[in-house]
């Protein structure tokens, strides 16, 4: 479901950045430009429908290569990024707790990805829901839900992670000992 979503993004959020509307930091958001904001939401309408089923349906394992050492693809996590930024500036114009909630599980996709990088794009993305949890109106369930949810999300990714590039570094080193 998350590769048909991340098919139906209908624009590059860089590009609509450069068309003006604010995006995502705690001072702009109360700035955003409703109508242009309405516009890409209804433009990615069928990709936010498809992360929500995605979230719904549990856990995901994105395809890695671990073969393929440091050259494998991890063009997924840009799109994890993207898919965040749809659904908190979906939740924010809407005040839609479902969609940062959805936008939270969606981060947590990766977190078992024994990749540094991985563990970065989670811990960012998570970072713009939680900065912008604040621009919805929450009720007092709503609140601990989310607090169950974050305390759901801590693991060991981290450590996992440096695990991951250990071994891409052994492997880098192993190629070069070859070659010389």
């Amino acid at each position: 479901l998350y590769k048909d979503a991340f098919k139906e993004y209908s624009i590059t959020f860089e590009d609509k950045e450069s068309e003006g509307i604010p995006f995502f930091s705690k001072t702009e958001v109360a700035d955003m430009d409703l109508e242009k904001t309405k516009q890409l939401l209804e433009a990615n309408k069928q990709a936010s429908d498809l992360l929500r089923l995605g979230v719904a349906s549990g856990e995901c394992k994105f395809p890695l290569e671990f073969d393929d050492g440091y050259m494998m693809l991890i063009d997924h996590l840009s799109n994890i990024r993207n898919g965040v930024r749809l659904l908190v500036l979906e939740s924010v114009a809407n005040n839609s707790y479902e969609s940062m909630m959805t936008a939270w599980k969606f981060s947590d996709s990766i977190k078992n990805e024994p990749v540094l990088i991985s563990y970065l794009v989670r811990v960012a993305s998570q970072s713009l829901v939680l900065e912008n949890l604040e621009h919805i109106d929450l009720t007092a369930d709503q609140k601990l839900a989310f607090i169950e949810a974050i305390e759901k999300s801590e693991d060991n990714q981290f450590e996992m992670s440096f695990v991951g590039e250990r071994c891409f570094a052994s492997l880098i080193l192993t190629m070069s000992y070859k070659e010389s």
